[in-house]
């Protein structure tokens, strides 16, 4: 991630949008850790938004937040793990620091 990332992420304003950042490892065994992480985080976010709207009003969101936490690769992950998701753009940058 780099300032051209930042800037670009500071255009959306959509509300809502999802941001995940968590610390991850880059070797065993405290590698095997991070999907179940990931899983917790994915699942605070969704259970966040449920209390501000319907479980249908944010569907397609929490479909695009499970298609990006499917397509995560846990062999490549560095120190930290940054996951945005709103529901025009989703991404995924891999941090060489611990967030």
């Amino acid at each position: 991630m780099n300032k051209r990332d930042l800037q670009f992420l500071q255009q959306f304003h959509q509300y809502p949008s999802i941001s995940i950042l968590l610390r991850t490892h880059r070797n065993m065994p405290d590698r095997e850790k991070d999907p179940i992480k990931v899983k917790n985080a994915v699942q605070e976010a969704k259970d966040r938004l449920l209390t501000e709207y319907s479980q249908r009003d944010v569907k397609d969101l929490f479909d695009r937040l499970d298609r990006v936490a499917r397509s995560l690769d846990y062999k490549h992950m560095l120190d930290g793990l940054a996951i945005f998701v709103n529901a025009d753009w989703d991404g995924v940058y891999h941090l060489p620091f611990a967030v």
